[in-house]
């Protein structure tokens, strides 16, 4: 075992929530670089490079992740390689510097953006790493994590809007490097030690990433002919206004997890939340008003989608079999590449045409989304996929295979059983609820992990018990002569 995995086995045990930090630095350093806040204000048009940086930046995001999803089991096996996510984070730091510097350095602009694109390329391995953790989590936990991070994020950023120029230059440029750092813990329990996932995205997801695509674009496509329209004042009354509303939303999340009922449905609650930011998208357009308070309502509409369906895609990869990686990396790209065209859209077009005939076309798009690309009854169907079943995977219902468990006795041999193959503290008890002859989602439901990390624990568990097949396992254990 090399110094870098040692240090992440320890600090995921010593620290085993560190990884939430890394995430909190990923999304404050977001804020921080995309609005401006760290540039010279004297470098070319400012508003407009900022604009051409966000798109910069995020286009080569957007790449990055969708190439991950595309070729996962490449991107599974690199994000499992600590010195990878740390030079990701290593790259982005320094394209952080190399932006603020060339701003000063009043450097030509095609320099700036291409360390823009960097700093892209390199936050997108970090936000695979964190966003595929948040997917091995079971959802209670899970919204009550993001949502945490989102608020403690938001405070992070008006924080350091209060620091010294050079201090706040100097401690955003660490933040992905920090952020990386931070991620290196999410191999404990599941995070990258847990299986890929099939290859099958679930039914239905195709039209779900449409939708996604569709309603970013919606959001984002005022942000396009606002550039310019906003004074330094104004453009910061917007983002306390909308880091007000992301952390009233982050606060009913976190309340909902912990008040509501084991029957409460957080997917079906999440799909009510796009229909209602697809409702207020609808008035907002049927206003025909390009006010600066309906332009604060796009980027809180734009906000609200882009923390919901982080939630929403985490739930649906922790639901089904699917890899992670493909399901956080197609829904994240739809997200925020539906975002980056509706903002090149709105750029383009503001000005040729009228804001009505915008405006209709808008309300038709998301009509279109929210009733025919993301509609209840699809979601429904995708999240009740039957998992995929393995060889290693245990049956549907095992129970009366697994007689022995009511004997006398045989609770304790199966302790006896765990303890002589040197089994893990989790693997024992995914090994006990084995022994009842639970079927792989309920120890999954029942342990608060994804469905791909019960199938690590399995396949871990067969190798240390030197078996091969579920009949193997039930034999070994439930044997007469091997209990007591």
């Amino acid at each position: 075992m090399g110094k870098l995995e040692e240090y992440q086995n320890n600090a995921a045990r010593l620290m085993p929530f560190a990884w939430v930090l890394g995430t909190v630095f990923w999304v404050a350093w977001i804020l921080l670089i995309y609005t401006g806040e760290c540039l010279n204000p004297s470098y070319h048009a400012l508003q407009t490079v900022v604009m051409q940086q966000y798109a910069v930046s995020t286009a080569a995001l957007v790449l990055t992740i969708v190439v991950a999803a595309t070729h996962d089991s490449a991107a599974y096996d690199l994000l499992r390689k600590g010195r990878f996510v740390l030079l990701a984070g290593l790259i982005a730091s320094l394209a952080t510097v190399g932006c603020i510097a060339a701003t000063y350095l009043q450097l030509p602009l095609p320099v700036f953006l291409a360390f823009a694109a960097l700093t892209g390329m390199g936050t997108a391995v970090v936000a695979l790493k964190l966003f595929s953790k948040f997917a091995e989590l079971g959802i209670r936990t899970m919204v009550i994590y993001a949502s945490l991070s989102l608020i403690t994020a938001f405070l992070c950023y008006n924080f350091f809007l209060q620091l010294p120029g050079l201090i706040e230059k100097a401690l955003l440029s660490l933040l992905p490097l920090c952020a990386s750092a931070f991620s290196l813990t999410a191999a404990s329990e599941g995070g990258f030690e847990a299986d890929n996932g099939s290859q099958t995205l679930p039914p239905g997801f195709k039209s779900l990433i449409g939708g996604l695509f569709v309603l970013g674009f919606a959001a984002s496509f005022m942000r396009g002919h606002s550039i310019g329209r906003l004074s330094a004042d104004l453009f910061a009354d917007e983002r306390i206004l909308v880091s007000l509303w992301v952390t009233f939303l982050g606060i009913v999340f976190v309340a909902l997890a912990l008040v509501a009922s084991e029957k409460f449905s957080f997917t079906r609650f999440i799909y009510h939340v796009f229909l209602a930011i697809s409702i207020v998208l609808f008035a907002l357009w049927l206003t025909g008003d390009d006010s600066i308070v309906v332009l604060s309502a796009f980027d809180c509409c734009s906000a609200a989608i882009s923390s919901s369906s982080w939630i929403l895609l985490s739930a649906i990869a922790f639901k089904t079999s699917a890899s992670s990686i493909k399901v956080v990396g197609y829904g994240s790209g739809a997200v925020y590449g539906g975002s980056l065209v509706g903002w090149a859209g709105g750029e383009i077009v503001y000005g040729i045409l009228p804001i009505g005939a915008i405006g209709i076309g808008m309300i038709a798009l998301v009509l279109f989304a929210e009733f025919f690309l993301m509609n209840e009854k699809k979601l429904e169907k995708m999240l009740d996929v039957p998992v995929e079943k393995a060889d290693f995977a245990l049956p549907e219902n095992t129970c009366e295979s697994l007689d022995a468990y009511q004997k006398p006795g045989f609770r304790d041999h199966c302790a006896q059983v765990a303890e002589q193959y040197n089994l893990s503290r989790r693997e024992r008890e995914v090994f006990m609820l084995m022994a009842k002859g639970i079927d792989a989602r309920t120890i999954g439901e029942r342990l608060f992990i994804s469905y791909n990390t019960v199938r690590t624990h399995v396949r871990n568990i067969y190798a240390k018990l030197g078996v091969h097949t579920h009949a193997e396992f039930v034999q070994l254990i439930a044997s007469d002569k091997d209990l007591p």
